[in-house]
């Protein structure tokens, strides 16, 4: 991303992160109690507790925390770029750490990892356009569940019934996301068919105001602890940011395994090279708001703040997030 859309250079780009890693930070009231909650799980593994237990203990909030092994990885990136992580001595430090607890990952899974450029999916909203990333996120059910709710109007409800139609589009929603939703190798449907008025229109038929519909199972982890953020710049450019390991703290090695089925025939079914479903997803609007969400099943319900909250009662978006 930096070779072909930056402007500045991994050096630059990397010196904050490298600068905060190697002088350290200030532990916040908020962080500290989450890292001392998960302080036994750090300790059975000697090289996180000897980066993230200094002197044995969970930092305090208030006290100095410093990551020099951190920066020195950075270096290392802002140096010679993506290839100092996914391959040499990284690479080979991370598969023997992996290696001696038993797992399966070996220098030759990074190695061969390449980033991918992937065409936006997107739908309109009334006079809007919302863009998301494609599959194997959960983004296409974000745009079912917007174009779903376009022709109730919100801005007359009362907000029982507000909360009744988002609740029932969800469900609607979260039945065909259930099924279809992969690796875009491994897709049944189509991304196009499963936005056309006639597939939104079905499942629109679904969603009734005067009875509730049978809730839809969710087959995949619960998981509160994602760190997430998003940021969108004068030039309309959206950067989605997540560091999370699901559950636990968000500093350590995450496969996202999780997110994979154990059902032979599932469209999720674990498989070599294939990417699992994801949770996390970035929202776009075409006239430059991004709004992410992180939160297992919560972000695809969440998209529905947007057209039922904040444009038309002209909210604002902290207020909104807030609440929500």
């Amino acid at each position: 991303m930096s070779e072909h859309y930056g402007r500045i250079g991994l050096d630059r780009s990397l010196a904050p992160p490298i600068a905060a890693a190697e002088g350290g930070f200030v532990v916040t009231p908020r962080v500290a109690p989450d890292w001392n909650a998960y302080a036994d799980r750090l300790r059975r593994h000697a090289p996180a507790a000897q980066q993230y237990l200094p002197g044995g203990q969970a930092p305090k909030a208030g006290q100095h925390h410093a990551n020099p092994a951190l920066a020195r990885t950075l270096r290392a990136i802002a140096r010679d770029g993506g290839s100092a992580f996914h391959e040499g001595a990284i690479a080979a430090d991370i598969a023997a750490t992996i290696a001696a607890e038993g797992g399966t990952l070996s220098e030759s899974d990074p190695a061969g990892y390449r980033p991918e450029d992937s065409t936006p999916i997107v739908a309109a909203h009334r006079d809007r356009t919302l863009v998301e990333c494609p599959p194997n996120g959960q983004d296409l059910a974000a745009l079912m569940l917007a174009r779903m709710i376009e022709t109730f109007d919100v801005a007359e409800m009362g907000e029982a019934d507000r909360i009744d139609l988002l609740a029932e589009a969800a469900k609607a929603g979260f039945r065909p996301r259930n099924l279809i939703v992969a690796d875009p190798a491994s897709m049944r449907v189509c991304v196009k068919k499963t936005l056309s008025d006639r597939a939104i229109r079905a499942m629109r038929d679904g969603v009734a105001m005067d009875r509730a519909g049978e809730p839809a199972e969710v087959d995949i982890p619960l998981h509160p602890d994602t760190a997430y953020l998003a940021v969108v710049d004068a030039d309309g450019n959206a950067v989605s940011l997540i560091n999370s390991n699901f559950p636990a703290s968000g500093d350590l090695l995450q496969s996202r395994g999780e997110g994979f089925l154990l059902v032979d025939g599932n469209r999720n079914v674990i498989a070599p090279g294939r990417r699992s479903f994801h949770t996390t997803l970035l929202r776009k609007s075409a006239d430059g708001q991004g709004f992410p969400f992180p939160g297992g099943t919560y972000p695809t319900a969440s998209v529905m703040g947007m057209p039922s909250a904040v444009w038309p009662f002209r909210a604002a978006m902290r207020t909104w997030s807030s609440a929500t």
